[in-house]
This record gives C-alpha cells, sequence and structure tokens, in this order.
C-alpha cells in the first residue's frame, strides 16, 4: 500500500469494494510518516463479513496498491486514471480485502467465471451477452407482412367495406413502413425524447446485488440478452445508479416478466404537470360510429427514445450485474404521461 506497508490479502472475498481496517491505516501513517487523508460518502455502505455481522464504513481512502503474486508484482494504478478507493472500516484485521471492482479492472470477473464453469456440462460456456452489442437483427420479412395487410383488407372488405375502394386501402396499409409481425431492431420512434428532471437534493441511488430463483434468473437472463442485443439496453457496470429489477409471474403460467422499482428514483424527480387520458371522455368520440380498428402498439414504452443524460438514472441491476435503456422503460414517474 502506497509503496511502503506489506499486507497480505483476500482476492475472493466477493466484496464489490476494497476494505482497510483502521489498524492497517494507523500502521501506514506510521510507515510513511504521513497523515492519511480520509473523506466521507455520501451514503453510509453496509456489508456482512464472515460470521454474519454486520459492518458499516461511512469513509473512504484512495491507496496506491500492488499484488505481489506468482508471476509478479502488479501495479494496479496503472491500470486505471487513479488509486483505488477503499472502504475503511473499524476493525483490528489484519488482511486487505481486494474488491471485485478492482479484479475486473484487472479483466477478472470471479462470479462470471465460476457461472461459466457450472454451465460448461449444458453449454460452450460463452458469455450471454457477448458480441451482441454489435449485432443487426436480420431485416424484417416483407412478404410475410405483405400477406398479412392484404388479410387485413380482406378482412375489413368482408365486414362491409366496399370492394370498390379495395385499391386505395391497399394502397393505404402500404404507404408507411410502420408494421411488424414482432419487434427488431428498428430506429425509435420519431418523438421527442424522454427526460427526467430531477430535484437539486437529488442523489445517485444503487441498489445491492439481486439474487432470484433459478427460474426467475434465466428467464431475464435471456429477456435482457435479446434487450442487449435489440440495443434498447446495454451493459453497464460504471453506471452510479440502479434499481432493483423484479421478476412477476405472468398469470396462469410459469413465465416471468421483467419489472423494475423505479420507486427510490420517482421520489427524487419533478413530475411533469400532466394528467392521463380519460377514457370516457373518448369514447364519446365514437357515437354513433359504425366501424372500429384495433391496432396493437407492440411493447410501446420500448419504442420511444430516452434522452441521452436520463438513460444512466434508469439504470436497473439483475443478478448478472447492471443495465442502462435507451429507450423508455416502464415505471418511471413521468413515462405513462410521456407515452
Amino acid at each position: 500500500m502506497n509503496g511502503v506497508l506489506r499486507k497480505p490479502y483476500c482476492a475472493d472475498s466477493g466484496s464489490d469494494h476494497c476494505v482497510v481496517s483502521r489498524k492497517m491505516l494507523r500502521e501506514l501513517e506510521v510507515e510513511s510518516g504521513k497523515t492519511m487523508k480520509i473523506s466521507k460518502l455520501d451514503f453510509p455502505v453496509d456489508g456482512r463479513a464472515v460470521g454474519g455481522h454486520v459492518v458499516c464504513s461511512e469513509k473512504p481512502i484512495d491507496l496506491k496498491l500492488q499484488l505481489c503474486t506468482a508471476a509478479g508484482v502488479v501495479e494496479i494504478e496503472n491500470l486505471i486514471e487513479n488509486p483505488v478507493e477503499c472502504l475503511i472500516i473499524n476493525d483490528d484485521d489484519d488482511e486487505f480485502i481486494l474488491g471485485t471492482d478492482v479484479l475486473k479492472a484487472l479483466g477478472i470477473d470471479v462470479d462470471r467465471q465460476l457461472e461459466q464453469l457450472s454451465r460448461n456440462s449444458h453449454d460452450d460456456g460463452k458469455d450471454t451477452y457477448a458480441d451482441v452489442a454489435d449485432k443487426r437483427t436480420e431485416i424484417p420479412d416483407i412478404s410475410a407482412i405483405m400477406e398479412q395487410l392484404i388479410a387485413l383488407v380482406d378482412k375489413a372488405i368482408e365486414f362491409w367495406f366496399y370492394v370498390a375502394h379495395r385499391q386505395e386501402r391497399d394502397d393505404l396499409v402500404r404507404k408507411y413502413d410502420i408494421w411488424r409481425m414482432d419487434l427488431r431492431n428498428d430506429l425509435p420512434a420519431s418523438v421527442e425524447p424522454y427526460k427526467i428532471r430531477l430535484k437539486p437534493d437529488a442523489k445517485p441511488y444503487r441498489c445491492k446485488t439481486r439474487k432470484y430463483a433459478p427460474a426467475q434468473s434465466n428467464s431475464m437472463r435471456e429477456f435482457n440478452r435479446k434487450l442487449v442485443e435489440l440495443g434498447w439496453v446495454y451493459r453497464n457496470q460504471s453506471s452510479r445508479w440502479a434499481c432493483p429489477a423484479l421478476p412477476v409471474r405472468k398469470p396462469g403460467s410459469n413465465e416471468f416478466r421483467q419489472t423494475c422499482d423505479y420507486k427510490p428514483v420517482n421520489a427524487m424527480t419533478e413530475p411533469l404537470a400532466g394528467t392521463m387520458p380519460n377514457l370516457n371522455t373518448k369514447l364519446k368520440c365514437t357515437k354513433d360510429k359504425k366501424h372500429y380498428g384495433l391496432f396493437d402498439f407492440i411493447k410501446g414504452f420500448w419504442q420511444l427514445p430516452l434522452a441521452k443524460n436520463s438513460q444512466e438514472i434508469l439504470s436497473y441491476e439483475t443478478d448478472e450485474g447492471g443495465f442502462t435503456p435507451t429507450r423508455v422503460p416502464q415505471g418511471s414517474c413521468d413515462a405513462a404521461i410521456h407515452y
């Protein structure tokens, strides 16, 4: 530490952050002959130590670290811009806790490696999200869409639309490129991006690491893999914001849908002065009408763009890490009004 104090370290504790005890800091001050500069966290960080007792840290310190390994010395400060931020705990522990943030800076992700190892008997161990950032899905099947549009016009004529207007209706349904059998990586809707305005005293919120049942975890993994492939979210392990992703069982099935608990962010958001449309009022416009059409706006929220400076704020956390959306997710304070 700082080139003067050598201590044993634990590299596989599972801690998200590096942890140093008060005892080690006192020894470091003696060895260096300098008083350590300690800052204060905006929010205390709680953790659970071996044995189950809770430890709390309110103050961090920046240290330059070297790791002595069988292959030689690793200079951590050369791999990232600044010295490593370490949490201070009131303890006399003589072992330095190396955080996963440092391990990942070195290209080591223990959880991911163990997960891949456990799945070796079932697949090839490849990263679920590898190589999808630039992956483009195939273009829409135009012939299948045209078949559906022809069937749509046929059905309209079956229900008493004039046959003489057939060509007019064919031209109408083909006029705009708005039809899909399922959503793909098309551009977002051509509307103003959704923007979040935070209250003046708002501070970043990040939930604790999530744990789910195997069935829930598998469902969410596949769901987020698809979102990443479509470009609607991207993996973001460095986000300062993260609300919990929650799996909700679909009624009458064993499948789950993913929701996000944005209550902490919503509490820090200045809401729009708007109201939701009143269905009873809107239905008055249908008085004396004879024909009605139903259009399914597939995953409507996901089609709306999210402003760049609002994306990190709506990040969410699963058991596989953090994700940041590029489209409007449901659950955000003003998403429904914006929609």
